[in-house]
């Protein structure tokens, strides 16, 4: 059993919710400054993490 796998797994599980709903929760009082598009892009930024 590697422990590291399951450590970067849950890492990398970590920043995709965190900066994706985070970007979520910050388009809303913003009144949609991010949009679609960004949101997408923090989705995606935090899939590289």
């Amino acid at each position: 059993m590697n422990i590291r796998k399951y450590f970067t797994e849950g890492i990398g599980t970590f920043a995709l919710v965190f900066c994706g709903t985070g970007s979520i929760i910050v388009n809303t009082p913003s009144n949609g400054a991010l949009g679609l598009i960004g949101i997408a892009v923090a989705f995606r930024k935090a899939g590289h993490i």
